[in-house]
């Protein structure tokens, strides 16, 4: 009797921890990603936080469409030489990510998935005004600011571990492009590069309630 009983607690606890990801079920997420830039972005910036709150829905092919809005502020310099003290340089935005999360590998409490997504970004980037220096020959050169709505495209994968039937612990990597561009400073011992197309590395942790 209690081996049924074992049992029959097991098969319903299973069966419940896949109800919450069928399809018709909506979802509301909240969480913070580590913003890793890469190529010529993280010559100017290093790594910052990134927060983020969604709410999604699925779909009968098994996708888990989510609207994530996404916030962060790159503004700690990776300048080197004289800029590295003399340039202040930050990278802002803030938009709507929409991406499907595709189920891979499938358990009654994780499963692994592929991660894609796009959506609209207003970013605005700073780099401010350098200082007049007789003795290294650099002229005053005043703040420059470039602001725009472009598009950004994401790819990557992460694993959800289902703490209750309903709520879900996401830990997942991206590779992110924003589209963009930065104006480089090519004055002699400034030499700021420009930058085309804002590549970064997201690694994400969200809690997810699913009702």
């Amino acid at each position: 009797m209690k081996k049924t009983c074992v049992i029959l607690l097991i098969v319903c606890l299973g069966t419940t921890g896949l109800l919450a990801r069928d399809p018709g079920y909506y979802g509301v997420s909240a969480g913070a990603s580590a913003v890793v830039p890469l190529s010529g972005l993280a010559d100017l910036y290093k790594p910052a936080p990134s927060l983020k709150i969604g709410a999604g829905f699925f779909l009968e092919n098994g996708w888990y469409m989510e609207g994530q809005v996404d916030l962060c502020r790159l503004d700690r310099s990776n300048l080197t030489g004289y800029a590295k003290d003399h340039v202040t340089v930050s990278l802002e935005y803030g938009g709507i990510m929409f991406t499907g999360h595709k189920p891979l590998i499938r358990s009654n409490s994780w499963n692994i998935q592929f991660i894609a997504g796009m959506g609209p970004f207003y970013w605005k980037g700073i780099r401010g005004e350098i200082a007049q220096n007789d003795s290294l020959g650099i002229p005053y050169i005043p703040q420059r600011t470039l602001e725009e709505w472009n598009m950004a495209f994401q790819a990557g994968a992460g694993v959800e571990y289902f703490m209750t039937p309903s709520l879900a612990l996401e830990l997942s990597s991206v590779y992110r492009l924003l589209v963009g561009s930065l104006w480089p400073t090519m004055q002699e011992h400034i030499l700021i590069e420009q930058v085309n197309g804002f590549q970064m590395a997201h690694v994400n942790l969200k809690l997810r309630y699913y009702f």
